[in-house]
């Protein structure tokens, strides 16, 4: 069977698309992208698809890669193709964000093959085609069997992954490069793929070879046959997780909340798969692995209040109670929240009417504060509405984000904020959300927690003559 007819079989068997989709395929100008590009190219009019190139340079390899660039923007003028190009610097990217190499050009090539196909036209799905073939596929298997891998790993890449597609991934690299040579393709070589210092690289030229010799010649189908298989277990348990869902897994402000007892209670393998959706969903960039996953667990049995464990991609569990909190302190919000509040300081200057309202916004709370000459003996105070003794605690006012080392007087003497936060159970996400009031240095209210004993007016107490009654309320 033709290469194409065999590429269009695979197609159709894992509904890699549709008629009216647009297919954005990544070409890098080397044997595997290019034979991709041409196949596609084949494949258009007889399925309904529209099909555009996009190569990505990352400025790594010097006048190679950009020679890389040019020839397949020639590529695609001698066949009237759309080719998108970007160059980069990658390297400083990387070092700017404290990445691999590696890391950095997997993430700026995917967000500039995302951007190309979002600004695609069609009557249907704008996807993203890369180049992974069998050869790719087996040698991700091995190397994720060399490390240890869970089922997830044993899956190796998928068909289709959300708008990722692998069209050849049922093709070798031997039929590619017998492809190329019948059809006078002429890719580019990058040295890099001959070195010996990656991993990828020694299994390639070293440890398959060395299989395929001495102990299976057909290494490669045998992993094929248990990537589909672990695939079908994968798919199992990920509809196991969904189903589990409801029940232990709560979206709170800045990530997800799991209750703590119910987690416990699900099977290991469906509690791993249910980490592993928590990850996907905000925003981790590699799969854990089962000794995350044991450290997780091991975090939930100790059951210690604030005890917090760091996981890959700057997600974080952090133990709150009966819960724990997962989430993304680089992309869920938490870090620029937390600038926010470090940032935000209100100041109450004078009162001068009877009743006005204060917007706190970065807090999500509105100050009401009303001038009286006396407490009524039913009024109602607690630790959302205070009444104070502006004689003893004097204007101007300042409303403020926590700060270390932050503490005020109680009844029982002088107590650090942090711990009246703990002891109020208030999540550790959300301590910075508290608005603390300060007067003249002295903290006098942490806002909807707990008041101080500086300034407390009594309602028996005729002997204040300035009284002013402070409610807070939290937008909805």
């Amino acid at each position: 069977m033709d290469l194409a007819d065999r590429v269009l079989t695979f197609s159709h068997e894992h509904h890699l698309w549709h008629r009216g989709d647009t297919i954005v395929v990544a070409c890098s100008g080397g044997p595997d992208s290019l034979v991709l590009l041409d196949v596609m190219l084949s494949l258009r009019a007889r399925e309904g698809i529209d099909v555009v190139a996009a190569h990505f340079e990352h400025g790594i390899r010097g006048d190679d890669s950009l020679a890389d660039a040019a020839f397949v923007e020639q590529f695609c003028s001698e066949r009237g193709v759309a080719c998108f190009v970007r160059h980069e610097d990658v390297p400083s990217y990387a070092r700017e964000n404290r990445m691999s190499i590696e890391t950095a050009a997997r993430e700026r090539r995917y967000a500039f093959l995302r951007k190309i196909a979002s600004e695609q036209k069609s009557d249907g799905d704008a996807l993203i085609a890369v180049a992974h073939q069998k050869d790719d596929q087996a040698e991700t298997v091995m190397m994720h069997i060399l490390r240890g891998s869970g089922i997830a790993g044993l899956c190796g890449m998928r068909p289709r992954a959300g708008d990722i597609i692998r069209p050849l991934l049922d093709v070798s690299r031997a039929d590619i490069e017998r492809y190329a040579e019948v059809h006078g393709l002429a890719p580019r070589h990058d040295a890099t793929n001959d070195e010996l210092d990656a991993t990828r690289n020694k299994v390639r030229h070293i440890l398959m070879p060395l299989i395929r010799r001495e102990f299976n010649p057909a290494i490669d189908d045998a992993l094929m046959r248990l990537s589909s298989a672990a695939g079908d277990s994968a798919d199992f348990l990920r509809a196991a997780a969904k189903r589990a869902w409801d029940g232990v897994v709560e979206k709170d402000e800045f990530g997800f909340s799991v209750r703590r007892e119910a987690f416990k209670k699900l099977p290991k393998a469906v509690a791993f798969e249910l980490l592993s959706l928590i990850g996907e969903r905000i925003g981790l960039s590699q799969r854990l692995t089962a000794v995350h996953y044991d450290d997780v667990m091991n975090l939930i049995e100790d059951g210690r209040t604030s005890a917090r464990l760091n996981l890959p991609s700057d997600m974080v569990a952090a133990v709150d109670y009966n819960q724990i909190h997962i989430y993304n302190r680089k992309h869920n919000g938490k870090k620029e929240k937390q600038e926010t509040h470090d940032k935000a300081r209100y100041k109450i200057a004078s009162i001068e009417k009877e009743n006005v309202a204060v917007s706190l916004d970065d807090f999500g709370m509105m100050l009401e504060i009303e001038k009286m000459t006396s407490l009524m003996t039913d009024m109602k105070l607690d630790r959302h509405t205070i009444a104070v003794d502006v004689d003893v605690l004097p204007l101007p006012w300042t409303i403020r984000a926590r700060e270390d080392g932050d503490a005020m007087m109680t009844s029982g003497g002088r107590k650090k904020i942090k711990k009246l936060l703990i002891d109020a159970k208030i999540p550790r996400e959300e301590r910075d959300s508290v608005p603390i009031f300060v007067s003249h240095g002295d903290i006098f209210w942490a806002g909807g927690v707990r008041r101080s004993s500086l300034g407390m007016i009594k309602k028996s107490d005729e002997s204040a003559q300035s009284i002013v009654l402070l409610k807070l309320h939290r937008y909805k």
